[in-house]
């Protein structure tokens, strides 16, 4: 069994917006507009940067 901590188990709870818009898009037809993909960008970027090894 692999053990996450707690700093790379913080992840999934912030990813549920983004998830959350991704899903609206086949299931509601809402496409996302530019600012909204920056938004998510910018929010992957930071997680990406907060979960990586040796900082």
């Amino acid at each position: 069994m692999v053990l996450l901590g707690p700093s790379r188990a913080a992840v999934f709870p912030a990813l549920a917006p983004g998830i959350a818009a991704l899903m609206a898009w086949p299931v509601l037809g809402h496409v996302p507009q530019a600012s909204e993909w920056l938004g998510l960008g910018i929010v992957m970027a930071g997680l990406v940067i907060t979960v990586r090894p040796g900082r």
